[in-house]
């Protein structure tokens, strides 16, 4: 009996010790630019008065609501228009939507709520209850190489084009003042000869076909 009741006081300790602490914190991890979802929910025989979000590091809550309207006066302003109610407080849903995460946001998140107590609602001062809802949102910042991979790679390609277009207008040119050369070198040349005829026709031809395939590799 005795075995019994030292078993039952110390189920009971640890129950107390488990309340005192409060909730676990949850794990959750988003990209830049995601919306997360933070839980939290009342028993259905509660009635809401007030929920309070807040963020162990900042000083102004995250979000606010009393009655059907949210407050906003003392609200941070980094979340301003970034967060709302998943559903109704009257329901008993309290969850958390945020949307367009940023680095700025990860931090541990913190649900309490007041119930309705002898038909008065309480003041935004009056939520000191413990949380019954916590959370630990890690944001990462992966996002940054890939786009910085995918920036390169355009880049790299603009500079190889570039390069080949100017190596084969250098070898173009440079033919073209070959032929340029060998072509006034052969004016002097008697032009009644029909020898001489023929080959500075093809030299022309030659340097046609030359110039046409420098054209090609340059577009």
């Amino acid at each position: 009996m005795c075995v019994s009741l030292n078993t039952v006081l110390f189920l009971f300790f640890c129950e107390l010790l488990s309340a005192s602490a409060g909730p676990q914190p949850h794990q959750l991890t988003a990209q830049p630019g995601q919306t997360v979802t933070l839980s939290c929910g009342a028993p259905n025989s509660v009635i809401i008065a007030a929920v309070e979000w807040t963020r162990s590091d900042l000083q102004k809550y995250v979000y606010f609501q009393r009655g059907r309207r949210p407050l906003t006066q003392d609200q941070d302003p980094s979340y301003v228009n970034r967060v709302q109610l998943k559903g109704r407080m009257d329901d008993g849903n309290l969850s958390l939507i945020l949307k367009n995460v940023t680095s700025n946001d990860k931090g541990t998140y913190e649900c309490r709520y007041k119930q309705l107590e002898r038909g008065r609602l309480r003041r935004a001062a009056a939520i000191n209850d413990k949380p019954v809802s916590v959370f630990e949102l890690h944001v990462e910042d992966g996002d940054s190489q890939s786009g910085d991979s995918g920036v390169i790679l355009p880049v790299t390609l603009i500079v190889l084009t570039a390069l080949i277009s100017l190596v084969a207008g250098l070898v173009g040119l440079v033919i073209y003042k070959k032929l340029k050369g060998r072509s006034e070198n052969n004016s002097d040349l008697p032009v009644d000869d029909p020898d001489v005829l023929q080959q500075l026709q093809e030299n022309e031809m030659g340097q046609k076909n030359i110039t046409h395939n420098t054209a090609d590799i340059q577009v």
